[in-house]
């Protein structure tokens, strides 16, 4: 494996997190509390969201007794489907180039990636692949492996043949490059593959508690929290103290993305990547990392690539890379790549 190293000089304000896709953040209280394209076009609406382009308004609480009828059709993306849980979300259905297929975070959700869709262009299809147990699945699946291997056929229902766009942030950067090894294995062109801010576990971590997946997902939720431990009722109780619709959410459905949220890191901390042939793309957020920590981060990848790992450095911390700003920043490389890989493929070049 080679290693190609860009840099990136972009900062970023401590008030942007809290905007994400569309020019907003749509934290995952939005997601789980509208999970209908009429109640998600007036969260967007109310958080003042527009093309990406457009500074968004201060966030304010839903009036959910507002008509759908109300809802302007720039307020989502074209495609979102009528059901957010879908184990499938077609964030952009319609174009003419191949699409890209974003593959969930530990979250187990894939509206994150609606931000990046927009800035892809009008012709380029994105799909998210999901947890099926959030949507209501009872049952948890027990490898990598195993859900690479379900999001592959899901992946050949939308599209049954090459050449394919694989891209996944945090945990989904294990499971597009999963799904990459077997797609190539399968005799199909893997034209990209995007993995963001992710690497292979190291020996020894130990698997995060219920107080820290608790924090992590009060921090995608927008809600500010203590530095002590935290309970499901506690956390529900930090909810309602701060007026958001969290509180909503209930501790049956916080209990299931909970259960995601700690298989997945399970899943992560057991899988083990063969190897893939190809190039990949690496993301690396560098807010708060050392340089160590950046080169470790790019080199875990070496036993399993063979081929060029290209690695780009966005200036935010990890939990920031799906916020407007750094995907924009992502985006513009990532059209770049498929403009040339498709390029290539066209002109019959094989890339390596």
């Amino acid at each position: 494996m080679t290693c190609a190293e860009e840099s990136s000089t972009v900062s970023i304000s401590p008030g942007s997190r809290i905007r994400r896709a569309l020019g907003v953040r749509l934290s995952l209280t939005d997601i789980l509390t509208a999970p209908t394209v009429a109640e998600l076009a007036a969260v967007l609406r109310d958080k003042g969201a527009g093309a990406p382009s457009t500074p968004p308004r201060p966030d304010t609480a839903r009036d959910t007794s507002r008509e759908a009828s109300q809802a302007t059709p720039e307020a989502t993306p074209k495609d979102t489907p009528h059901d957010s849980f879908a184990p499938v979300l077609p964030i952009r259905s319609s174009g003419s180039r191949p699409p890209v297929l974003c593959f969930h975070p530990a979250l187990g959700l894939s509206l994150p990636y609606a931000g990046l869709a927009a800035r892809l262009g009008p012709d380029r299809p994105v799909f998210g692949l999901q947890s099926p147990h959030i949507g209501g699945s009872s049952r948890l699946p027990a490898s990598v492996e195993e859900v690479a291997e379900e999001y592959v056929g899901r992946i050949r229902e939308i599209r049954p043949h090459g050449p394919y766009h694989l891209l996944g942030w945090s945990f989904g950067g294990l499971l597009a490059f999963e799904a990459a090894v077997r797609l190539r294995a399968a005799g199909e062109v893997v034209a990209s593959l995007t993995v963001v801010d992710s690497r292979p576990a190291v020996a020894g971590e130990r698997p995060p508690s219920e107080s820290e997946l608790l924090t992590d997902f009060l921090d995608h939720a927008g809600v500010p929290h203590p530095g002590t431990a935290l309970t499901p009722d506690s956390a529900l109780a930090l909810a309602r103290d701060e007026g958001s619709r969290l509180a909503g959410i209930g501790a049956r459905h916080l209990e299931r993305v909970l259960a995601v949220m700690r298989n997945n890191a399970g899943l992560a901390q057991r899988y083990v990547p063969t190897r893939f042939t190809g190039p990949v793309r690496l993301f690396v957020g560098t807010k708060g990392a050392t340089e160590d920590e950046l080169r470790a981060r790019a080199e875990s990848w070496a036993p399993h690539v063979e081929g060029t790992v290209h690695v780009s450095r966005i200036g935010f911390r990890h939990e920031e890379l799906m916020d407007p700003q750094p995907q924009s920043e992502i985006a513009a490389v990532l059209l770049a790549d498929l403009e040339d890989t498709e390029r290539h493929a066209w002109s019959g070049t094989t890339l390596t």
